[in-house]
C-alpha cells in the first residue's frame, strides 16, 4: 500500500482490523500484574481473565485441562490402540454424543462424548454394559453416573 501511494499511517489503520492481533492476548503465566507476562505492560491487552485463568493455576490444580492433556499424551504414547486401532462407531442413536471402540493388537478400548451443554441419558449396549465397573481409563468428571452423561463428559474405558 505504501509503494502505491498510501500514507504509512493510514495504511496502518487499514490493515489493523485484518491482522492477527486483534485475537492475540499475551501468555497468562500468573495472576500477577500483567498476567506474568512482563513487568511492563505489553502493547497487546492482557485477557481480563488473567487472574483466574493461567498457567500457575493450571499447574496447581489436578482437574485442570493442562493434566487432561497430559493425560491423554500419555495413554497415546502408551497405547498404539489410540493412534493404530480400528475405529467402530457405536451407539449412533443418540444425538450429539459420539461413542466408538478401537481395537488394535489384541487391546480394545470405548470411547463415549456428550458434545453438548446438558446431561445425556444413554443405554450401554449389552456387550460394554460390565464395562462400567472399574475399567475406566480416563474421565473429566470425578463423578460419573453410569447411564447419565454431564455436559461435555468424555470416557475412556479398556475393554480388554
Amino acid at each position: 500500500m505504501v509503494e502505491q501511494g498510501v500514507d504509512p499511517k493510514e495504511a496502518l489503520e487499514q490493515l489493523k482490523m485484518m491482522s492477527r492481533d486483534n485475537v492475540r492476548t499475551p501468555m497468562q503465566w500468573t495472576a500477577e500484574k500483567f498476567a506474568g507476562f512482563s513487568e511492563s505492560e505489553p502493547w497487546l491487552s492482557v485477557n481480563p481473565t488473567y487472574t483466574e485463568i493461567n498457567v500457575q493455576s493450571a499447574i496447581a490444580d489436578p482437574a485442570s485441562i493442562l493434566f487432561t492433556y497430559k493425560q491423554l499424551i500419555a495413554l497415546r504414547k502408551n497405547h498404539p490402540v489410540m493412534v493404530y486401532g480400528d475405529y467402530h462407531p457405536v451407539m449412533e442413536q443418540y444425538e450429539n454424543v459420539v461413542a466408538y471402540t478401537r481395537a488394535y493388537e489384541g487391546e480394545k478400548w470405548f470411547m463415549i462424548f456428550n458434545f453438548q451443554a446438558v446431561p445425556q441419558e444413554v443405554e450401554f449396549p449389552e456387550d460394554l454394559k460390565s464395562l462400567t465397573n472399574g475399567a475406566l481409563l480416563m474421565c473429566n468428571y470425578q463423578d460419573h453416573e453410569t447411564q447419565i452423561l454431564h455436559p461435555y463428559e468424555a470416557r475412556i474405558y479398556m475393554i480388554s
